[in-house]
């Protein structure tokens, strides 16, 4: 059966290859935006600690359960654990006496704010995906994301170098061959495929780097 019939175009094979890989690097979330441990619904704070001037935002957990928007939080000697809200650059959690550090609330609509900040100063585009037949927003490094887009164009132009014009495919060849016809070599008859998937290889290798890198 002929190569050409009744198969995808390579650059939507790949394309959706990509965006799946993509898509599976980073935490199901309504939202891309708050794609990190803390969830949309809890209350974040301002965390200061003695002896570090830098300001941290993080969500607080009190016995397993996260502290909301309007809950009181505890006092004293209360055991705590702060989960930071920084998504693109994960930090360990801390488990340590509430009174041991200062907590600022931070409105919602400050939040989103600096996420929105946060993303983008590290380096972070939006994307959707479909997931569970619905369109999510997703971020993804626009490192990545480039790379991805310059396999798309590889494989499109791989595509249209080895499709007939007028998109049906080449006359079968007669059941005898004529004497002293030469028969297509390997290279002219998988060297697209060849290409597109050394070009595939390329940009998962250069995901796999950056995501080694990230961590």
């Amino acid at each position: 059966m002929d190569m050409l019939v009744k198969r995808a175009p390579l650059a939507y094979t790949l394309g959706m290859m990509i965006a799946l890989i993509l898509a599976s690097l980073i935490p199901a979330q309504s939202d891309g935006l708050w794609a990190g441990e803390v969830p949309e619904t809890a209350a974040t704070y301002r965390v200061n600690f003695p002896n570090d001037p830098a300001d941290y935002y993080a969500g607080i957990l009190v016995d397993d359960a996260w502290v909301k928007p309007g809950t009181t939080l505890p006092t004293g000697v209360k055991r705590v654990e702060i989960v930071f809200d920084t998504p693109w650059e994960p930090r360990e959690h801390l488990f340590l006496l509430i009174n041991k550090v200062t907590l600022d609330y931070e409105t919602p609509a400050l939040r989103k704010k600096r996420l929105h900040e946060g993303w983008d100063s590290a380096g972070y585009v939006f994307v959707e995906v479909t997931e569970n037949g619905k369109q999510v927003r997703r971020p993804v490094l626009k490192q990545e994301l480039d790379l991805a887009q310059r396999a798309r164009a590889m494989a499109s132009a791989v595509e249209t170098q080895w499709t007939p014009k007028d998109g049906a495919p080449p006359p079968a060849a007669p059941a005898e061959a004529v004497a002293g016809e030469t028969r297509p070599g390997f290279l002219s008859l998988w060297g697209g495929h060849l290409l597109l998937g050394g070009a595939g290889l390329l940009v998962l290798a250069a995901v796999l780097k950056l995501m080694i890198l990230r961590d």
